[in-house]
């Protein structure tokens, strides 16, 4: 998209208004979903809202090589945590320890599939050589 495009009102009034209900909907799927996939699922929703704003929107520039290196931090931290649960005998007990443990599971798992697609979309969209 141009400049041009990009400033465009109808462009920024349709993205205003889908915005807040891509969000509510994204949280709602990583809060809610109760079957294995919520996470991602409510992930890709918000990496759909970061794209939609940064291809639509004239917002600057994305910092690709922060969001890699948050990324992985991620991935480190999702992995520590189930390995800290089970080995420090801090195993939740109780339904609503556990509920709040795969509860808090899912979001990170979601921010992390989040931060995953928009950099695997914005590696495509601005980091490819034309011939």
């Amino acid at each position: 998209m141009s400049e041009v495009d990009r400033d465009s009102g109808i462009v920024q009034s349709t993205v205003g208004l889908l915005y807040p209900f891509i969000a509510v909907f994204s949280v709602y799927l990583m809060l809610n979903h109760t079957t294995p996939g919520g996470g991602f699922q409510g992930g890709s929703m918000f990496a759909a809202l970061f794209i939609i704003r940064v291809l639509g929107l004239s917002v600057g520039e994305l910092k690709v090589e922060a969001l890699y290196r948050l990324e992985k931090l991620l991935v480190v931290f999702l992995a520590l945590i189930p390995i800290i649960v089970l080995f420090s005998g801090l195993m939740p007990r109780t339904p609503l320890l556990i509920s709040w443990y795969l509860k808090s599971v899912e979001i990170l798992i979601g921010v992390n599939v989040s931060i995953g697609l928009t950099i695997v979309v914005f590696r495509f969209v601005f980091y490819t050589q034309e011939d």
